[in-house]
């Protein structure tokens, strides 16, 4: 009778634990990772929803943007106004909406020199973030005219600065609006700024309704349609 060989009876069980230990490593290798197909499906997952997200969020940030321009025109006319009351002199607010972006200037009616003027522009951007092509701004100002001569009206240009042609919007020193020789207007005078997305949706508005200088802020069809 042949006496078993116990070296070879060792080397096979070593063989076998070590293919056990590789198949359960392998497996729990498949366990934690993603096959190829899974990753791909998840990859046309986020495809799809971002393509399907885009738009509404695009959507969002436009609206945002002139939510936060419409605020900066309320400011600037608002601090236009206080300027005006705590230098005691008249001050002067213009906005471009020939420019892109849209711009505006703040300056006393002592300033009547073009070349000084145009030294003051500042970009209405929301601290850069508007760019080119993004928005529109249009101001206005209501004149009632009349072709009674025996009715006094107001003359459009005493609301226009010569040199631009731009509607000016003028606080005196008691913060009310005057024209740019001083002088109080016959009839309220609504000075209106409207900015709005480039295609002109999304509209918002800052309306200066009364001579004392009330201001509200408005949007879409609310906003007056300029001529």
């Amino acid at each position: 009778m042949k006496t078993p060989n116990l070296n070879g009876l060792i080397k096979f069980l070593l063989l076998t634990k070590q293919s056990k230990l590789k198949s359960q490593s392998n497996f729990h290798k498949n366990e934690a990772g993603f096959s190829l197909i899974e990753v791909v499906v998840v990859v046309l997952m986020v495809a799809i929803l971002s393509a399907i997200a885009a738009p509404g969020w695009l959507g969002f940030i436009n609206r945002q943007r002139i939510y936060s321009l419409n605020d900066e025109v309320y400011r600037t006319i608002q601090n236009t106004q206080s300027e005006a009351k705590y230098k005691k002199l008249a001050h002067v607010v213009e906005f471009d909406g020939a420019s892109d972006p849209p711009r505006f200037r703040v300056y006393p009616i002592t300033v009547t020199a073009k070349t000084e003027q145009d030294k003051l522009w500042q970009p209405l951007s929301v601290s850069g973030s508007i760019k080119e092509k993004q928005v529109k701004l249009i101001s206005n100002m209501e004149i009632q005219t009349s072709s009674d001569p025996d009715v006094k009206t107001d003359q459009p240009d005493d609301f226009k600065n010569p040199y631009s042609g731009n509607w000016i919007l003028v606080f005196n020193q008691y913060g009310e609006v005057v024209n740019k020789n001083g002088k109080t207007p016959v009839n309220d005078v609504p000075f209106t700024v409207t900015v709005s997305l480039a295609d002109g949706t999304s509209k918002r508005c800052v309306m200066v309704e009364t001579l004392l200088g009330g201001m509200r802020t408005a949007e879409n069809t609310n906003c007056p349609t300029p001529p």
